[in-house]
């Protein structure tokens, strides 16, 4: 388990300092520690506000350390953005909610705490989205899933599936440039399915164009068509998308041979859902 993924808070829980401290110290002390959990550590932690209210100061510290009813209590001074401070005694402390137990907003994905605890939640504004640390990495909060379709009809040329809006789009992807456009960067789910129809028996194939080129990581469509026969195949495969990627389906087909929609999947489509970070 790495650092600090579990956040423990714990109810009416409040005391004052025994002794004075510094800033560098690592250890606190308060007859008020004694009913605090014993199962701390560096991934598992406890934070703690030191605060002096007539001086309009205060610090956060992450309890990491407790042996069962002592009275000391192993810290990190400083964290979430405040500063290490010198505290005398009788300094109050307390259990309490930070912002990183709300909503915290940020300006961007940089801007992503690296010591986030399991289930934090952040806004990242520049996307108008929420996303939450989860094992994986930080993941939408929101599905994040598109389907677009050929909804035009027959379409004899090979290359681009030209496709329109008239399409069942699902948890926050769009349909620009022809295709479905990934709202963020990461890992995605990609999903094809090329429909071939026509007089002519011959092989197929289909492939997903991301931003105009065909990535190596891209599904794969190769099949078997005979006379007269309407025929699809499908392919899908995980792909690194960067945010505001366009995915576009492409296919070639047997001389005379043609690809078809409707406005569901019965013909051909492409589809996404983000897995999470890449």
């Amino acid at each position: 388990m790495p650092n600090y993924d579990q956040r423990l808070n714990l109810d009416n829980r409040f005391g004052q300092l025994s002794g004075a401290v510094v800033a560098a110290a690592t250890v606190l002390s308060s007859a008020d520690f004694t009913t605090l959990p014993s199962d701390l550590s560096l991934e598992r932690y406890l934070p703690l506000v030191l605060a002096d209210d007539s001086a309009k100061v205060y610090e956060i510290a992450w309890a990491t350390a407790h042996v069962e009813g002592s009275q000391n209590l192993t810290v990190i001074r400083g964290r979430e953005g405040s500063a290490a401070r010198q505290w005398g005694a009788g300094t109050a402390w307390r259990v309490a909610a930070t912002a990183r137990d709300g909503l915290l907003s940020v300006a961007n994905r940089a801007g992503l705490p690296g010591d986030a605890h399991l289930g934090m939640k952040v806004m990242i504004r520049a996307e108008n989205r929420v996303v939450e640390k989860t094992s994986a990495g930080w993941r939408a909060t929101e599905t994040i899933f598109g389907h677009a379709g050929r909804t035009a009809g027959i379409q004899s040329a090979t290359g681009v599936v030209v496709m329109t809006a008239a399409q069942r789009l699902l948890g926050g992807m769009t349909f620009a440039g022809g295709g479905l456009v990934a709202p963020i960067a990461g890992a995605y789910l990609v999903s094809l399915r090329v429909a071939c129809t026509g007089p002519n028996p011959g092989r197929f194939t289909g492939a997903v164009q991301v931003s105009g080129t065909i990535p190596a990581e891209s599904p794969v469509v190769s099949s078997w068509k005979g006379d007269n026969a309407d025929t699809s195949g499908f392919g899908a495969t995980t792909m690194t998308l960067a945010a505001g990627d366009v995915l576009i389906p492409t296919a070639s087909f047997p001389s005379g041979d043609s690809t078809y929609g409707t406005t569901g999947y019965n013909g051909s489509y492409v589809e996404a859902l983000y897995q999470g970070p890449a």
